[in-house]
């Protein structure tokens, strides 16, 4: 699985977002809201779950 990943270096983003610990991982629609945060790890399973869900 493939997904776009991006490394905050100002904190800008980390902001913005309200980061709640390391690591998390933002999920965002096709229109580019926000739609979860998950914060602590992921399982690849959970992450293809979800990434299902907010494609449908």
């Amino acid at each position: 699985m493939s997904y776009p990943s991006l490394f905050d270096a100002s904190g800008d983003i980390r902001a913005d977002l309200g980061l709640r610990g390391f690591p998390t991982t933002y999920l965002f629609d096709r229109d580019g809201q926000l739609r979860e945060a998950v914060v602590g790890g992921i399982t690849e399973q959970r992450l293809a779950a979800q990434l299902e869900d907010l494609l449908r």
